[in-house]
């Protein structure tokens, strides 16, 4: 049975903690998301039949995947359990059970202390809209969380969103835009051709994995593509961000790489990083002073490899792309000086004249 409509107006309060507030609205900001009801309903409509915070929902995942252990021959050791290889059914039937009130006493105290609101320190409490599909929801049969709640929704909604705040980012990116990865995971296992847009072009993916950077910050689809524009044009290796794309479609043509292709991913994503899979390696000649090489010693991120270091110069012949270079070197300011190649040279006297220009005219206004 479900909650009870307590609210026409279809709004519940939610009590935060300070550390679920923060990172609420640091996503929100990341995911360009202006309204908190619509982050919430969003989080909890993707969410809910996975998480914790649903028991029913959760006890019964659990107990399925417990019972297709207890049933399967192992001949491995993968799961801690090995409940199948304990005895005849009855036995295994008992360990299960076992299990599951095990898992389920420790779920129930956890959430009862995350139920505990009242004069915790930095707590924020706001007003939310619930949408006419969760709330429906939350209303039907099918919603069976009312009794861990005391018919209140809006205990429910603050542990989903406690929950979902205290996983990792990339975790919390997957939930957020679940429909997007829901569309790469399905091309990834079934090898199939993707089509996305980002910004304004549009390409032809095949895609090959999704992949984290070094720090664990952000992740990537890596792949080969091509301009959907170009379709003579050479496969070239790529990442795409999914979160930013504005479209992601399935299409019916295989998307499946070569042995030789794949060998050739592998290699682009060791040597050039994640990151910087768009764009041509090239070699880039950069002078660093005795501060710049502490620098490049110490800021590990993104940094590329140099290839070859000059004799008693500071200077070192890197291979990746202008992307990357940019990217690491341009915070260096006048302790990293691109020698070649010419246009990024150029592009990088231009940025920083710009950069000057605006400090330049703010001091002028100061003066007068």
């Amino acid at each position: 049975m479900g909650f009870e409509l307590y609210s026409e107006e279809q709004r519940v309060r939610i009590t935060l903690s300070q550390k679920a507030f923060l990172i609420i609205n640091e996503d929100m900001e990341r995911f360009h998301i202006s309204s908190r009801s619509t982050f919430m309903n969003t989080v909890f409509h993707n969410f809910y039949p996975s998480a914790r915070s649903s028991p029913t929902l959760y006890m019964d995942d659990q107990k399925a995947k417990l019972q297709h252990i207890a049933s399967t021959d192992l001949s491995c050791s993968d799961s801690p359990e090995h409940i199948s290889s304990l005895g005849n059914d009855e036995v295994r039937e008992k360990v299960v059970k076992h299990f599951l009130l095990y898992e389920e006493k420790h779920l129930l105290d956890d959430l009862r202390s995350q139920m505990k609101t009242k004069g915790r320190y930095g707590e924020t409490s706001r007003i939310y809209r619930i949408n006419t599909e969760n709330l429906r929801y939350l209303l039907s049969e099918e919603c069976e969380e009312a009794e861990y709640y005391q018919d209140r929704p809006g205990l429910y909604l603050k542990c989903i969103l406690e929950e979902y705040a205290a996983l990792p980012y990339i975790k919390r990116e997957h939930i957020f835009f679940k429909s997007k990865y829901d569309i790469v995971s399905q091309a990834l296992r079934e090898e199939k051709l993707l089509k996305i847009t980002t910004g304004r072009k549009t390409y032809k993916v095949w895609p090959f994995s999704l992949e984290a950077d070094a720090l664990s910050t952000r992740e990537y689809l890596t792949g080969l593509s091509q301009d959907i524009k170009s379709p003579d044009a050479r496969k070239s290796c790529a990442s795409f961000r999914i979160p930013n794309a504005k479209d992601i479609k399935l299409l019916r043509q295989s998307g499946k790489l070569t042995q030789a292709e794949r060998e050739l991913l592998k290699e682009a994503i060791s040597s050039r990083t994640v990151q910087f899979l768009f764009g041509e390696e090239e070699e880039i000649h950069v002078r660093l002073t005795e501060e710049g090489v502490h620098k490049y010693n110490s800021q590990i991120y993104m940094r590329p490899a140099y290839v070859e270091k000059l004799a008693d110069k500071n200077e070192y012949i890197f291979r990746c792309t202008l992307r990357q270079a940019e990217y690491y070197f341009f915070k260096f300011g006048k302790d990293a000086e691109i020698l070649s190649p010419d246009r990024l040279r150029s592009h990088f006297q231009t940025l920083y004249k710009d950069a000057l220009a605006v400090y330049s005219s703010e001091d002028a206004e100061a003066l007068t």
